[in-house]
């Protein structure tokens, strides 16, 4: 059983503030994420300044990218995925074509009070002579009742900021 996730909130203009949150917390290593997701998140999330921590995760294919996108306010775990009908659709692509073809898998919120545990499926410590990480194979986050919230692999987690958000809200 997967967790279900309830679409809240309501979409508003975004102003200077709202942007700047969703570029801080939406991020992958090495893509700028397109407006269309920060769009989508901020709707979920209702308020984008409410971001405490996120992880996102781009796949890019020959012919679509897809995004993933987890974000973490004081009582909410949001979740976006979409996939863009255009291949390495990150925000600089966004900004010439503003108007993709999309699928929306997922979008939504759970209440952090409903995460009753966190597993890690496996990581492995890694130094490389000048910085130190973790790169973690999954991790799995149960809510009550009975759903599973799976966060993709991670391979550089140097900041723990995500995480600490999901147990300081959830009380784990």
């Amino acid at each position: 059983m997967t967790a279900t996730f309830t679409t809240v909130g309501f979409m508003r203009g975004l102003e200077k503030a709202d942007w700047t949150a969703l570029q801080t917390h939406v991020i992958d290593r090495n893509w700028a994420p397109p407006k269309q997701l920060l769009v989508l998140v901020a709707a979920v999330i209702g308020d984008p300044k409410k971001i405490e921590a996120g992880i996102c995760h781009a796949e890019m294919a020959n012919d679509s990218s897809t995004w993933s996108s987890w974000v973490v306010t004081p009582r909410t775990l949001g979740h976006v995925s979409v996939t863009f009908g255009t291949p390495r659709f990150d925000m600089s692509a966004s900004e010439s074509r503003p108007n993709p073809a999309q699928t929306i898998h997922k979008a939504g919120v759970v209440r952090l009070s409903d995460v009753t545990s966190l597993e890690i499926l496996g990581a492995e410590h890694r130094d490389d002579g000048f910085d130190n990480s973790i790169a973690l194979q999954g991790v799995k986050l149960y809510v009550s009742p009975g759903g599973i919230i799976e966060l993709p692999a991670q391979e550089d987690i140097r900041d723990t900021a995500f995480f600490e958000a999901i147990r300081n809200g959830s009380g784990l």
